[in-house]
C-alpha cells in the first residue's frame, strides 16, 4: 500500500502510515454482535451500544488449501507417530535383553561369593527436605481490566462509584477516553493505561480531543465522564492531581 499523502510505502492493514501518521481510509467494516451496527474497521467500540469490538482478521488462504495444510499436517504427525512406534519398541527391546544380562552377571556373582558375606544393601540417599513455603505471603489485590466496565453501556449513579476514590475516580473517567485509544499528557496516566492489556493508544491528546472525542464517545460516556468528574471535584474541590 502506498500512502495518499507522502507517498511512503507502508503494510497493507495499516490504519496510520508510520511515516506521516496521516490516517487512512478503509471501505471494510466491523459487525457489532450486540446491536448489529456496522462500524469503521478500525474502531474499538461501537458507536451505537459502546460495546468492545473484536479484531476480524481477513481469510488470506483459501478454503481448499486449509484442507490440505491440515492432511499434510495430520499425514506428518500419523508418520511421526509410526515412526516413533517403531523406535519405542526397538528401544523396550534393547532395554529387555540389557536386563536378562545383567541378570545372568548377578547369578554368576551370587554363586561365586562365600556364605555369610553377602553384600550389604546400599544406604538409600536421603532426599533433601523441599524448602517450607512462607506461612504468610503479601496478598496482592487483584483489579478487573476496568474500574468501571459497563461505563460506556448505562448512565452511572452514586451507588456505582460511591466506594471509589478520587483518584480512582479520575482514573475512571479517563478510562473512559483510554478505551477509544487516547494517550495521556500524564504519564502516571499513561503508565497505569499501558499496563493494561486492552489498551491501545492511537492518538493525541490533542488530535482526540479536537477531531474525535464528539464522534467517538456515546451518550452513555459522554454524560458519565462529565458526571465522574462532578464527583471528583464534590469530594475534593482541587481534584486528583495527577504527576506529570
Amino acid at each position: 500500500m502506498i500512502c495518499p499523502k507522502c507517498g511512503e510505502r507502508i503494510p497493507d492493514d495499516s490504519v496510520f502510515c508510520q511515516e506521516c501518521g496521516y490516517k487512512l481510509e478503509s471501505d471494510r467494516k466491523k459487525r457489532c454482535e450486540i446491536c448489529g451496527t456496522y462500524n469503521d474497521w478500525d474502531a474499538m467500540f461501537c458507536e451505537r451500544c459502546g460495546q468492545p469490538l473484536e479484531d476480524e482478521e481477513p481469510e488470506t488462504v483459501e478454503k481448499g488449501n486449509r484442507i490440505q495444510g491440515k492432511t499434510i499436517v495430520l499425514c506428518g504427525i500419523f508418520i511421526a507417530v509410526i515412526i516413533g512406534g517403531i523406535a519405542g519398541l526397538m528401544l523396550w527391546d534393547h532395554m529387555q535383553q540389557g536386563k536378562k544380562e545383567e541378570n545372568v552377571k548377578a547369578e554368576e556373582t551370587v554363586d561365586s561369593t562365600p556364605k555369610g558375606q553377602e553384600d550389604k544393601p546400599e544406604e538409600e540417599q536421603t532426599k533433601p527436605q523441599e524448602q517450607s513455603k512462607p506461612v504468610a505471603e503479601e496478598k496482592i489485590e487483584e483489579k478487573t481490566d476496568y474500574i468501571i466496565p459497563e461505563s460506556a453501556s448505562k448512565l452511572l449513579a452514586v451507588a456505582d462509584i460511591q466506594n471509589l476514590s478520587v483518584k480512582e475516580l479520575n482514573y475512571a473517567r479517563n478510562e473512559i477516553y483510554a478505551r477509544r485509544g487516547r494517550r495521556f499528557k500524564s504519564q502516571e496516566l499513561q503508565n497505569y493505561f499501558d499496563a493494561k492489556s486492552w489498551y491501545h493508544g492511537i492518538y493525541d491528546p490533542e488530535e482526540f480531543d479536537e477531531m474525535y472525542s464528539d464522534s467517538m464517545l456515546n451518550e452513555y460516556e459522554k454524560k458519565n465522564a462529565d458526571f465522574l468528574r462532578e464527583q471528583e471535584l464534590e469530594k475534593d474541590p482541587e481534584g486528583y492531581q495527577l504527576d506529570e
